[in-house]
């Protein structure tokens, strides 16, 4: 049997229990409503466990601070301490605020300020050794809240995963088998695997606005599910 370490399954784990779940949505505001508010700013947090896989990013910055190339190991540690933890927030809220910032606040332009709340749990981008052995898709799984600048007040709710797959624009199954560990957090060798089935809605390749680089396409999911949700497609 082919044992896994440990920092390799954790991020599969995430994304099982993330998609294990219902999507959820929730709009207290009318369509007319939603036509006077004006988005005053997007705020991009992370949850406590909230985890970052994105080796492009993260193993330039690594190499950059440590001045030479590092082994697997001393990546992970660095990149999980709390100085890369930082560093990997802070490219991928800068990212996500100037897509929205450009993608989504312009449509809304009224008089009622909001706030635009990204809370990330989960940005996994595996590369093509890791997609192709776990079968794991790109994901950002976020919980996106439309909140009233003055009071906090919670107007509308989207938690939903934005997939980044390639392939069929018709929604697929992808098994996923995730081992069972000590309470350490270590493989346990022989031990049975648990298998889960999720629903993967693919991107179609023939899209012209869908782009081929697998973290631009979670990008481009993402913004659609959140025009969909906030109804921007219906305004004028």
């Amino acid at each position: 049997m082919h044992i896994v370490k440990r920092w390799a399954v954790l991020p599969i784990l995430a994304l099982v229990v993330t998609l294990s779940g219902c999507a959820t949505a929730t709009m207290s505001l009318s369509s007319q409503e939603l036509r006077t508010i004006q988005i005053e700013r997007v705020d991009v947090v992370y949850k406590p466990d909230a985890r970052i896989k994105w080796q492009k990013v993260g193993a330039p910055y690594v190499e950059r601070v440590k001045n030479k190339k590092v082994a697997k190991n001393e990546y992970q540690t660095f990149i999980n301490s709390p100085e890369g933890k930082r560093y990997m927030q802070s490219v991928l809220s800068a990212e996500l605020k100037k897509r929205v910032g450009a993608a989504i606040v312009p449509k809304f332009q009224g008089t009622r300020p909001v706030v635009l709340e990204i809370t990330v749990k989960l940005f996994l981008m595996p590369n093509t050794v890791y997609r192709g052995f776990f079968g794991t898709t790109p994901m950002l799984a976020a919980v996106t809240r439309l909140k009233d600048a003055s009071t906090g007040k919670e107007l509308a709710k989207l938690d939903r995963a934005a997939l980044g797959s390639t392939g069929s624009s018709q929604p697929q199954s992808e098994v996923v088998s995730v081992p069972l560990y000590d309470r350490h957090g270590n493989v346990i060798p022989g031990g049975p695997s648990t298998f889960y089935t999720i629903d993967v809605p693919n991107l179609s390749p023939e899209d012209p606005k869908a782009p081929k680089a697998p973290e631009e396409r979670v990008f481009y999911t993402y913004i659609k599910n959140l025009s969909s949700w906030l109804r921007t497609n219906n305004r004028t």
